[in-house]
């Protein structure tokens, strides 16, 4: 039973990662839209441009991540793209006009699509071809639990202040990000497979001739679409349902 779980240490770390990192993602994110409306005034209009453009920059930025990874190896993308992250999650704490919100979601939607693919991609190097199945199969599940924890704890924090998730996820990812580093020069990952040299237009051309493939990408955006209303207007929506019910009792 237990070799089928005999995974090398960087996959565990990875995978333990994750649970951390989307927990902390989700006590923040969801609560980005409150705080752009109540701690700073901001048009629904603008929450909506401001949650939208994290998806839209990584579906772009998907092609760029791949690519960099193949060409500069998983760990100098990962580890750059780690530390990149945390800083954007401290940016949200300290930003105070709609511009800087914009591009720090914008940013923070590149990372995922930088960090996503290379992780992925370490993972699938160093996991034998019959265990990647249960490998990822795990990997879903520690996204399920940081997403169903995270909120939780995000709603504990934001009590005692409304820029105190954004600290705590920042310092999360550091943490996380630090914790790879030592993981991944204990164990000499320098590349775990071989560059190939192949140019960012190549992938373009690739997905545009494939149709099937291309149809997925476009599916994709109208998915993420439909999904950045949970970000965005949803909270929102609760938000004030739930003030009007409670002013109605009274």
């Amino acid at each position: 039973m237990f070799s089928k779980f005999s995974f090398h240490p960087v996959v565990w770390t990875l995978l333990i990662g994750t649970v951390f990192a989307r927990g902390a993602s989700f006590m923040a994110l969801p609560f980005l839209a409150l705080y752009l409306s109540s701690a700073h005034d901001v048009h629904p209009i603008w929450i909506g441009v401001t949650i939208g453009i994290a998806p839209l920059t990584g579906t772009l930025g998907g092609f760029i991540g791949g690519y960099f990874s193949d060409r500069y190896g998983r760990k100098t993308v990962m580890l750059g793209t780690i530390f990149v992250w945390a800083l954007v999650y401290i940016g949200f704490s300290q930003a105070s006009h709609i511009g800087v919100f914009m591009a720090l979601n914008a940013l923070n939607g590149l990372c995922r699509s930088f960090f996503e693919p290379s992780s992925q991609a370490m993972m699938a190097d160093l996991t034998p071809s019959s265990l990647r199945k249960r490998v990822f199969s795990l990997r879903y599940f520690a996204i399920n639990v940081g997403a169903a924890v995270g909120p939780l704890i995000g709603v504990s924090v934001a009590q005692y202040s409304s820029t105190l998730p954004f600290v705590l996820t920042g310092c999360m990812y550091t943490l996380y990000g630090l914790t790879l580093f030592f993981m991944l020069h204990k164990y000499s990952i320098v590349h775990a497979s071989p560059i190939q040299k192949l140019r960012i237009t190549d992938a373009l051309t690739i997905a545009w001739k494939d149709k099937t493939l291309l149809l997925f990408i476009l599916g994709g955006i109208f998915v993420n679409i439909g999904y950045s209303q949970i970000d965005s207007n949803l909270p929102q929506y609760l938000q004030t349902s739930i003030l009007k019910r409670c002013f109605a009792l009274f």
